[in-house]
């Protein structure tokens, strides 16, 4: 595994190269997108549970929520390290559109 530092030498050509890879737009696929992202934004986890139907052929029908209980047993199962681990990610996902921004990356939303 190649690690890439974000104040390393070519750290802006190496982040420059993955935004610009898979550039190009299949027909038709970013409408088709754009529906199924709009369609859950005003329905929420009903348009959720069909396009999960639809796509993976699973129902989620009143299994969508999870409550408070069942998130803290879950927690508790996952050992130290593996949360620590969580943690540095979260973190990192977090600082990348700074990282990002300082190298000179378009930002888009």
């Amino acid at each position: 595994m190649k690690i890439i530092r974000s104040k390393g030498r070519g750290f802006s050509e190496f982040i420059s190269r993955i935004l610009n890879r898979g550039t190009s737009v299949v027909p038709g696929v970013e409408g088709s997108v754009r529906a199924i992202i709009d369609d859950v934004r005003l329905r929420g986890d009903r348009a959720v549970a069909e396009y999960t139907k639809k796509f993976d052929g699973v129902d989620l029908r009143g299994r969508i929520e999870v409550k408070k209980k069942e998130i803290d047993r879950a927690f508790k199962k996952i050992p130290e390290k593996d949360v620590n681990l969580l943690e540095l990610a979260a973190s990192r996902i977090e600082a990348l559109p700074s990282t990002l921004a300082s190298a000179g990356a378009p930002m888009t939303a």
